[in-house]
Protein backbone atom coordinates (compact mmCIF):
# COMPACT_ATOMS: atom_id res chain seq x y z
CA UNK A 1 0.00 0.00 0.00
CA UNK A 2 0.88 3.48 -1.01
CA UNK A 3 1.23 6.42 1.31
CA UNK A 4 -1.45 8.09 -1.39
CA UNK A 5 -3.85 4.76 -1.10
CA UNK A 6 -7.28 5.62 0.84
CA UNK A 7 -7.07 3.53 4.04
CA UNK A 8 -9.98 0.94 4.16
CA UNK A 9 -11.81 0.35 7.43
CA UNK A 10 -12.84 -3.35 7.66
CA UNK A 11 -16.54 -3.90 7.38
CA UNK A 12 -17.50 -5.97 10.28
CA UNK A 13 -20.53 -7.13 8.98
CA UNK A 14 -18.79 -8.49 5.62
CA UNK A 15 -17.22 -11.78 6.08
CA UNK A 16 -13.20 -11.40 5.28
CA UNK A 17 -11.19 -14.54 3.99
CA UNK A 18 -8.09 -13.80 6.16
CA UNK A 19 -10.78 -13.54 9.09
CA UNK A 20 -12.38 -16.91 8.19
CA UNK A 21 -8.90 -18.43 7.91
CA UNK A 22 -8.06 -16.89 10.95
CA UNK A 23 -11.04 -18.81 12.89
CA UNK A 24 -10.45 -21.80 10.77
CA UNK A 25 -7.13 -21.96 12.09
CA UNK A 26 -8.15 -20.87 16.48
CA UNK A 27 -7.20 -17.61 16.45
CA UNK A 28 -8.96 -14.65 17.93
CA UNK A 29 -8.97 -12.18 15.06
CA UNK A 30 -12.75 -12.32 13.33
CA UNK A 31 -15.86 -11.27 13.70
CA UNK A 32 -19.58 -12.78 14.35
CA UNK A 33 -19.70 -12.23 10.44
CA UNK A 34 -16.75 -14.24 9.87
CA UNK A 35 -17.38 -16.83 12.51
CA UNK A 36 -21.14 -17.49 10.46
CA UNK A 37 -19.75 -17.97 7.49
CA UNK A 38 -17.06 -20.30 8.21
CA UNK A 39 -19.39 -22.35 10.32
CA UNK A 40 -21.53 -22.33 6.81
CA UNK A 41 -18.46 -23.83 4.84
CA UNK A 42 -17.89 -26.21 7.48
CA UNK A 43 -21.18 -27.58 7.32
CA UNK A 44 -20.34 -28.05 3.37
CA UNK A 45 -17.40 -28.93 3.53
CA UNK A 46 -16.56 -30.82 7.12
CA UNK A 47 -12.72 -31.21 6.78
CA UNK A 48 -12.19 -27.18 6.05
CA UNK A 49 -10.92 -26.74 9.45
CA UNK A 50 -8.13 -29.80 8.83
CA UNK A 51 -7.41 -28.55 5.81
CA UNK A 52 -6.71 -24.92 6.87
CA UNK A 53 -4.22 -26.41 9.25
CA UNK A 54 -2.59 -28.85 7.12
CA UNK A 55 -1.95 -25.53 4.81
CA UNK A 56 -0.27 -23.93 7.18
CA UNK A 57 1.56 -27.35 8.18
CA UNK A 58 2.90 -27.69 4.76
CA UNK A 59 3.64 -23.66 4.97
CA UNK A 60 6.18 -23.94 7.76
CA UNK A 61 7.85 -27.49 5.85
CA UNK A 62 8.33 -25.41 2.89
CA UNK A 63 10.18 -22.81 4.06
CA UNK A 64 12.10 -24.86 6.18
CA UNK A 65 13.35 -27.13 3.48
CA UNK A 66 13.94 -23.91 1.22
CA UNK A 67 15.76 -21.70 3.84
CA UNK A 68 17.79 -25.40 4.79
CA UNK A 69 18.57 -24.48 0.89
CA UNK A 70 20.02 -21.42 1.22
CA UNK A 71 16.81 -19.20 0.34
CA UNK A 72 17.18 -16.03 2.22
CA UNK A 73 14.47 -13.65 0.60
CA UNK A 74 10.81 -14.60 0.56
CA UNK A 75 7.63 -12.79 -0.49
CA UNK A 76 4.32 -13.97 1.19
CA UNK A 77 1.52 -13.07 -0.81
CA UNK A 78 -1.89 -12.97 0.27
CA UNK A 79 -0.17 -13.48 4.01
CA UNK A 80 -2.95 -13.63 5.75
CA UNK A 81 -3.26 -12.44 9.97
CA UNK A 82 -0.10 -13.04 11.97
CA UNK A 83 0.29 -16.87 12.41
CA UNK A 84 2.74 -18.22 14.89
CA UNK A 85 5.13 -19.65 13.25
CA UNK A 86 5.21 -16.92 10.62
CA UNK A 87 7.47 -17.55 7.86
CA UNK A 88 10.26 -15.46 9.18
CA UNK A 89 9.96 -16.76 12.26
CA UNK A 90 10.43 -20.35 10.55
CA UNK A 91 13.10 -19.57 8.45
CA UNK A 92 15.33 -17.44 10.80
CA UNK A 93 15.78 -20.86 12.59
CA UNK A 94 17.73 -22.08 9.97
CA UNK A 95 19.19 -18.78 8.64
CA UNK A 96 19.14 -15.62 11.19
CA UNK A 97 19.41 -12.69 8.43
CA UNK A 98 16.27 -14.41 6.14
CA UNK A 99 13.87 -11.57 5.01
CA UNK A 100 10.73 -11.49 4.54
CA UNK A 101 8.18 -9.10 2.78
CA UNK A 102 4.26 -9.97 3.69
CA UNK A 103 1.75 -8.61 1.33
CA UNK A 104 -1.87 -8.57 1.95
CA UNK A 105 -5.01 -6.13 0.92
CA UNK A 106 -6.85 -6.74 3.76
CA UNK A 107 -6.69 -3.71 6.17
CA UNK A 108 -7.02 -5.24 9.02
CA UNK A 109 -4.20 -7.92 7.87
CA UNK A 110 -1.95 -4.93 7.02
CA UNK A 111 -3.00 -2.47 10.25
CA UNK A 112 -2.19 -6.27 12.57
CA UNK A 113 1.41 -6.89 10.76
CA UNK A 114 2.29 -3.30 10.75
CA UNK A 115 1.81 -2.34 14.16
CA UNK A 116 3.40 -5.59 15.39
CA UNK A 117 6.45 -4.80 13.57
CA UNK A 118 7.27 -1.43 14.21
CA UNK A 119 8.87 -2.11 17.58
CA UNK A 120 10.12 1.37 19.06
CA UNK A 121 13.75 0.72 19.73
CA UNK A 122 13.29 2.40 23.45
CA UNK A 123 17.23 1.55 24.40
CA UNK A 124 18.43 4.63 21.72
CA UNK A 125 15.83 6.83 24.10
CA UNK A 126 17.60 5.96 26.95
CA UNK A 127 21.08 6.13 25.76
CA UNK A 128 20.50 9.62 24.26
CA UNK A 129 18.96 11.17 27.33
CA UNK A 130 20.17 9.15 30.17
CA UNK A 131 16.88 8.84 31.45
CA UNK A 132 13.78 6.46 30.95
CA UNK A 133 10.06 8.06 30.04
CA UNK A 134 6.96 6.94 29.94
CA UNK A 135 6.27 7.51 26.02
CA UNK A 136 9.32 5.55 24.79
CA UNK A 137 9.36 2.74 27.18
CA UNK A 138 7.27 2.55 29.88
CA UNK A 139 3.96 1.81 27.51
CA UNK A 140 6.30 0.39 24.79
CA UNK A 141 7.05 -2.40 26.97
CA UNK A 142 3.03 -2.73 27.65
CA UNK A 143 2.33 -3.27 24.18
CA UNK A 144 5.25 -5.49 23.75
CA UNK A 145 4.03 -7.51 26.30
CA UNK A 146 0.23 -7.35 24.64
CA UNK A 147 1.79 -8.86 21.68
CA UNK A 148 3.67 -11.19 23.36
CA UNK A 149 0.95 -13.04 24.95
CA UNK A 150 -1.69 -12.85 22.06
CA UNK A 151 0.81 -14.65 19.62
CA UNK A 152 2.77 -12.00 18.08
CA UNK A 153 6.25 -11.96 17.46
CA UNK A 154 8.22 -9.64 19.40
CA UNK A 155 12.03 -8.71 18.81
CA UNK A 156 12.99 -10.26 22.02
CA UNK A 157 16.52 -8.97 22.04
CA UNK A 158 15.62 -5.65 21.85
CA UNK A 159 12.91 -5.99 24.50
CA UNK A 160 15.64 -8.12 26.90
CA UNK A 161 18.35 -5.10 25.88
CA UNK A 162 15.72 -2.32 27.35
CA UNK A 163 14.78 -4.30 30.37
CA UNK A 164 18.44 -4.67 31.21
CA UNK A 165 19.40 -1.12 30.52
CA UNK A 166 16.02 0.24 32.71
CA UNK A 167 17.54 -2.40 35.75
CA UNK A 168 20.86 -0.55 35.49
CA UNK A 169 19.34 2.94 35.39
CA UNK A 170 17.52 2.11 38.09
CA UNK A 171 20.25 0.85 40.08
CA UNK A 172 21.88 4.52 39.54
CA UNK A 173 19.50 5.80 41.14
CA UNK A 174 19.17 3.47 44.28
CA UNK A 175 21.01 4.68 47.03
CA UNK A 176 19.72 8.27 45.76
CA UNK A 177 16.43 7.86 45.95
CA UNK A 178 17.01 5.99 49.32
CA UNK A 179 18.39 9.55 50.48
CA UNK A 180 14.93 11.11 49.10
CA UNK A 181 16.53 12.40 46.12
CA UNK A 182 14.36 10.64 43.42
CA UNK A 183 14.47 10.58 39.73
CA UNK A 184 13.52 13.44 37.62
CA UNK A 185 9.39 13.59 37.53
CA UNK A 186 9.10 11.79 40.90
CA UNK A 187 6.06 9.77 41.84
CA UNK A 188 4.71 10.65 37.98
CA UNK A 189 8.15 9.09 36.37
CA UNK A 190 8.89 6.52 39.29
CA UNK A 191 5.17 4.95 38.58
CA UNK A 192 5.16 4.52 35.17
CA UNK A 193 8.81 3.48 35.21
CA UNK A 194 7.66 0.71 37.70
CA UNK A 195 5.03 0.29 35.42
CA UNK A 196 7.01 -1.01 32.44
CA UNK A 197 8.85 -3.15 34.11
CA UNK A 198 5.80 -4.83 34.98
CA UNK A 199 4.40 -5.50 32.09
CA UNK A 200 8.27 -6.56 31.37
CA UNK A 201 7.50 -9.29 33.95
CA UNK A 202 10.87 -7.70 35.74
CA UNK A 203 12.05 -9.77 39.11
CA UNK A 204 11.51 -7.14 41.90
CA UNK A 205 15.14 -6.65 43.54
CA UNK A 206 16.58 -4.35 46.00
CA UNK A 207 16.53 -1.37 43.14
CA UNK A 208 12.72 -1.64 42.95
CA UNK A 209 12.26 -1.31 46.45
CA UNK A 210 13.75 1.61 47.12
CA UNK A 211 11.18 3.36 44.35
CA UNK A 212 8.86 1.44 46.04
CA UNK A 213 9.40 2.71 49.44
CA UNK A 214 9.83 6.19 47.98
CA UNK A 215 6.41 5.63 46.19
CA UNK A 216 4.33 4.84 49.21
CA UNK A 217 5.86 7.90 51.61
CA UNK A 218 4.36 9.76 49.28
CA UNK A 219 0.83 8.84 49.16
CA UNK A 220 -1.30 11.23 50.83
CA UNK A 221 -3.50 10.60 54.15
CA UNK A 222 -6.88 10.10 51.79
CA UNK A 223 -4.84 7.86 49.43
CA UNK A 224 -4.14 9.53 46.37
CA UNK A 225 -0.64 10.51 44.74
CA UNK A 226 -0.56 14.34 43.32
CA UNK A 227 0.89 14.71 39.92
CA UNK A 228 4.26 16.90 40.12
CA UNK A 229 4.38 18.00 36.35
CA UNK A 230 1.99 18.74 33.88
CA UNK A 231 2.66 17.79 30.75
CA UNK A 232 -0.96 16.35 29.33
CA UNK A 233 -2.26 13.88 28.38
CA UNK A 234 0.37 11.85 29.77
CA UNK A 235 1.20 13.55 33.25
CA UNK A 236 -1.68 15.42 34.00
CA UNK A 237 -3.76 14.66 36.65
CA UNK A 238 -4.19 13.19 39.91
CA UNK A 239 -5.80 9.58 39.36
CA UNK A 240 -3.47 8.73 36.42
CA UNK A 241 -0.53 9.04 38.87
CA UNK A 242 -2.74 7.30 41.92
CA UNK A 243 -3.56 3.90 39.98
CA UNK A 244 -0.38 3.65 38.03
CA UNK A 245 1.83 4.24 41.76
CA UNK A 246 -0.98 1.78 43.05
CA UNK A 247 -0.25 -0.54 40.54
CA UNK A 248 3.43 -0.33 40.95
CA UNK A 249 2.86 -1.03 44.49
CA UNK A 250 1.31 -4.19 43.77
CA UNK A 251 3.87 -5.55 42.09
CA UNK A 252 7.00 -4.42 43.75
CA UNK A 253 6.18 -4.33 46.97
CA UNK A 254 8.80 -5.25 49.54
CA UNK A 255 8.32 -8.78 50.44
CA UNK A 256 8.52 -8.34 54.25
CA UNK A 257 6.03 -5.21 54.04
CA UNK A 258 3.15 -6.67 51.72
CA UNK A 259 0.64 -6.12 54.52
CA UNK A 260 1.36 -2.16 55.06
CA UNK A 261 1.38 -1.82 51.29
CA UNK A 262 -1.81 -4.01 51.06
CA UNK A 263 -3.39 -1.02 53.16
CA UNK A 264 -1.97 1.56 50.43
CA UNK A 265 -3.77 -0.17 47.54
CA UNK A 266 -6.90 -0.12 49.71
CA UNK A 267 -6.66 3.45 50.60
CA UNK A 268 -5.85 4.08 47.13
CA UNK A 269 -8.95 2.02 45.83
CA UNK A 270 -11.63 3.90 48.05
CA UNK A 271 -9.82 7.21 46.94
CA UNK A 272 -10.18 6.03 43.24
CA UNK A 273 -13.77 5.24 43.80
CA UNK A 274 -14.77 8.48 44.63
CA UNK A 275 -13.10 9.81 41.90
CA UNK A 276 -14.28 12.27 39.30
CA UNK A 277 -13.20 11.38 36.12
CA UNK A 278 -13.53 14.44 33.53
CA UNK A 279 -10.84 13.19 31.33
CA UNK A 280 -10.42 10.50 28.61
CA UNK A 281 -7.16 10.11 30.29
CA UNK A 282 -9.06 10.13 33.82
CA UNK A 283 -11.50 7.47 33.09
CA UNK A 284 -8.96 5.17 31.60
CA UNK A 285 -6.90 4.77 34.35
CA UNK A 286 -9.87 5.26 37.36
CA UNK A 287 -11.19 2.37 35.37
CA UNK A 288 -7.78 0.60 35.29
CA UNK A 289 -7.18 1.45 38.75
CA UNK A 290 -10.07 0.32 40.25
CA UNK A 291 -9.71 -3.23 38.16
CA UNK A 292 -6.60 -3.69 39.31
CA UNK A 293 -7.38 -2.77 43.09
CA UNK A 294 -9.92 -5.67 42.96
CA UNK A 295 -12.79 -2.99 43.51
CA UNK A 296 -16.40 -3.83 43.47
CA UNK A 297 -18.23 -5.10 40.20
CA UNK A 298 -20.27 -2.68 40.01
CA UNK A 299 -18.14 0.37 40.87
CA UNK A 300 -15.86 -1.32 38.17
CA UNK A 301 -19.06 -1.43 35.77
CA UNK A 302 -19.75 1.90 36.41
CA UNK A 303 -16.70 3.14 35.47
CA UNK A 304 -16.51 1.47 32.34
CA UNK A 305 -19.75 3.06 31.51
CA UNK A 306 -18.56 6.75 32.33
CA UNK A 307 -15.42 5.31 29.83
CA UNK A 308 -17.72 4.15 27.18
CA UNK A 309 -20.52 7.53 27.40
CA UNK A 310 -17.06 9.44 25.86
CA UNK A 311 -16.94 7.00 22.41
CA UNK A 312 -17.76 10.06 19.75
CA UNK A 313 -19.97 8.70 16.71
CA UNK A 314 -16.52 8.28 14.38
CA UNK A 315 -15.68 5.33 16.75
CA UNK A 316 -12.70 7.44 18.38
CA UNK A 317 -12.29 8.73 22.07
CA UNK A 318 -10.85 12.46 22.48
CA UNK A 319 -8.61 13.33 24.96
CA UNK A 320 -10.78 16.20 25.89
CA UNK A 321 -14.36 16.85 24.80
CA UNK A 322 -13.33 20.21 22.85
CA UNK A 323 -10.90 17.95 20.95
CA UNK A 324 -10.73 15.85 18.16
CA UNK A 325 -10.69 11.93 18.10
CA UNK A 326 -6.84 10.38 18.27
CA UNK A 327 -5.18 7.59 18.62
CA UNK A 328 -4.08 8.38 22.09
CA UNK A 329 -7.32 8.47 23.27
CA UNK A 330 -8.70 5.91 21.79
CA UNK A 331 -6.06 3.58 22.35
CA UNK A 332 -6.32 3.57 26.09
CA UNK A 333 -9.75 4.14 26.53
CA UNK A 334 -9.78 0.40 24.29
CA UNK A 335 -6.87 -0.93 26.28
CA UNK A 336 -8.55 0.14 29.31
CA UNK A 337 -12.43 -1.52 28.48
CA UNK A 338 -10.71 -4.76 27.62
CA UNK A 339 -8.28 -5.20 30.52
CA UNK A 340 -10.80 -4.56 32.93
CA UNK A 341 -13.06 -7.14 31.47
CA UNK A 342 -15.80 -4.55 30.71
CA UNK A 343 -15.45 -5.28 26.62
CA UNK A 344 -15.22 -8.19 24.54
CA UNK A 345 -13.55 -7.72 20.65
CA UNK A 346 -16.32 -8.33 19.12
CA UNK A 347 -18.71 -5.89 21.51
CA UNK A 348 -19.72 -3.27 18.83
CA UNK A 349 -17.98 -0.10 20.77
CA UNK A 350 -14.60 -1.82 20.93
CA UNK A 351 -15.14 -2.72 17.28
CA UNK A 352 -16.02 0.81 16.25
CA UNK A 353 -12.42 1.91 18.34
CA UNK A 354 -10.60 -0.80 16.35
CA UNK A 355 -12.25 0.71 13.02
CA UNK A 356 -11.18 4.20 14.05
CA UNK A 357 -7.72 3.15 14.50
CA UNK A 358 -7.22 1.58 11.70
CA UNK A 359 -8.81 4.02 9.74
CA UNK A 360 -6.08 6.80 11.19
CA UNK A 361 -2.84 4.76 11.15
CA UNK A 362 -0.03 5.85 9.20
CA UNK A 363 1.63 3.51 6.26
CA UNK A 364 4.69 2.97 8.61
CA UNK A 365 2.82 1.36 10.93
CA UNK A 366 2.66 4.47 13.87
CA UNK A 367 -0.15 7.18 14.59
CA UNK A 368 0.43 10.71 14.31
CA UNK A 369 -0.97 12.61 17.63
CA UNK A 370 -0.28 16.68 17.80
CA UNK A 371 1.30 17.91 20.76
CA UNK A 372 -0.84 20.10 23.63
CA UNK A 373 2.51 20.27 25.86
CA UNK A 374 4.34 22.96 26.88
CA UNK A 375 8.13 22.14 26.21
CA UNK A 376 10.52 21.43 28.95
CA UNK A 377 13.32 19.99 27.58
CA UNK A 378 15.97 21.08 24.52
CA UNK A 379 14.39 19.52 21.49
CA UNK A 380 16.01 16.48 19.89
CA UNK A 381 15.48 13.95 17.20
CA UNK A 382 14.78 10.54 19.48
CA UNK A 383 14.34 8.52 16.08
CA UNK A 384 10.62 8.54 16.66
CA UNK A 385 8.82 10.47 13.32
CA UNK A 386 6.65 13.71 13.99
CA UNK A 387 9.36 16.50 15.29
CA UNK A 388 7.98 18.11 17.96
CA UNK A 389 4.94 15.43 17.87
CA UNK A 390 6.94 12.58 18.45
CA UNK A 391 6.92 11.81 22.25
CA UNK A 392 3.05 12.44 22.20
CA UNK A 393 2.77 9.64 18.90
CA UNK A 394 5.13 7.37 20.35
CA UNK A 395 2.70 7.04 23.29
CA UNK A 396 -0.57 6.74 21.50
CA UNK A 397 1.36 4.34 18.87
CA UNK A 398 1.86 2.25 21.93
CA UNK A 399 -1.65 2.32 23.08
CA UNK A 400 -3.15 1.64 19.62
CA UNK A 401 -0.28 -1.17 19.32
CA UNK A 402 -1.86 -2.38 22.45
CA UNK A 403 -5.55 -2.28 21.67
CA UNK A 404 -5.10 -4.05 18.44
CA UNK A 405 -2.91 -6.93 20.52
CA UNK A 406 -5.64 -7.73 23.05
CA UNK A 407 -8.28 -7.41 19.71
CA UNK A 408 -6.49 -10.99 19.03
Amino acid sequence: MSSADPVRSPDCTVPSAARIYDYLLDGKDHFAADREAARRVIATFPEARALARANRRFLTRAVWYLAEHGIRQYIDLGSGLPTSPNVHEVARQVLPDSRVVYVDNDSMVAAHGRAMCDTDDGVAFIEQTGCVSCHHNSVVSMAVAAARANGYTVNEATAKRQTSTIGVYLESWRERTVQNVPIAGQADTISYLLFGMAADKYSPDAATDAQAIWLKRRQARDGHWAISTIRPPIESNDIEVTAVSMRALQVFAPPSRRAEYAGAVNRARAWLTNAKARSTEERAFRLLGLWWADASKEVVKQAARDLLAGQRDDGGWAQLETMGSDAYATGEALVALRQSGASAPNDRAYGKGLEFLLRTQIDDGSWLVETGAVPIQAYFESGFPYGVNQWISAAATAWATTALALAR
